[in-house]
């Protein structure tokens, strides 16, 4: 919804990294799994709103709007996004958040069951989230 310009290369958590080169595919589908929807591997509200109010400073937008927005990872943690880092989070607003949502369960979904390769589907939804749920149709890039 924001700036529109990539950070590269993207944000990873260290545990999955270290996986993906590692070639043990069912380690890597497994840990995929593990960080899906886990509150544990999420930051603090108190580190995520802090870096939203920085977000909306820095477009020029009004602390008012805090609840109109979402913090979202571009990244997800169950594609081994890092949960944390600043790079790989971004406002989003609830409309694109669900949509994303949709997305990142495809994508893990796709990722577990072998049909899209791990590295295509964080390149993907890194580079341009809306495009990226059409690998969970069968398009590989």
């Amino acid at each position: 919804m924001f700036s529109s310009r990539t950070p590269a290369p993207p944000p990873l958590g260290d545990e999955l990294d270290a996986c993906r080169f590692s070639g043990d595919a069912g380690r890597e589908c497994s840990l995929v799994l593990k960080t899906q929807n886990t509150p544990a591997v999420r930051p603090p509200v108190s580190y995520t709103n802090d870096v939203k109010r920085e977000m909306l400073q820095r477009e020029g937008l009004p602390l008012e709007l805090m609840a109109d927005f979402v913090l979202d990872h571009r990244i997800p943690p169950a594609l081994g996004g890092a949960p944390a880092d600043r790079r790989n989070l971004i406002l989003q607003d609830h409309d694109d958040s669900e949509a994303k949502d949709r997305v990142e369960v495809c994508l893990a979904r796709a990722v577990c069951a072998g049909t899209i390769d791990l590295e295509a589907a964080r390149q993907a939804i890194w580079t341009d989230w809306k495009s990226a749920g059409r690998l969970c149709d069968g398009e590989r890039r």
